[in-house]
């Protein structure tokens, strides 16, 4: 899988959800298949300013880092400034201690989709 094929995997499993992708540009080629199949459950903001990405976190239950490259700042955020369960694969690059050692790390794509459903079937697990 990539990151979008990995989303589009997970929407499917997950009924009436969507995935917001901030900074995510829908003109990145990687996107366009899944954005035609995912059409009003896929919304990539594109580079959006700072001071805009608490809205987006606050309307979120659930942050999916990146992958193949993750994104500490972004996985920080979600935790720090929406309190939001987080959810990455682990890669190349690595991970903050506190998240390498924490059950929010997987080490394969498939692994990862589980976790991302089985999070989102149980709302007081996203809490």
């Amino acid at each position: 899988y990539n990151f979008p094929e990995m989303i589009e995997k997970a929407l499917q499993l997950i009924p009436n959800s969507v995935f917001i992708g901030i900074g995510l540009q829908k003109r990145n080629q990687l996107w366009q298949n899944v954005l035609k199949i995912g059409k009003n459950r896929i919304f990539l903001t594109g580079s959006i300013p700072f001071h805009q990405v608490s809205r987006y976190l606050a309307m979120s239950d659930l942050y999916v880092d990146s992958f193949p490259v993750n994104s500490w700042t972004s996985l920080l955020d979600a935790i720090s400034i929406a309190k939001l369960p987080v959810v990455t694969l682990k890669t190349a690059i690595g991970l903050p201690l506190f998240i390498e050692r924490s059950t929010a790390v997987t080490s394969d794509v498939e692994y990862l989709i589980e976790k991302i459903v089985e999070l989102s079937n149980d709302p007081q697990k996203l809490k």
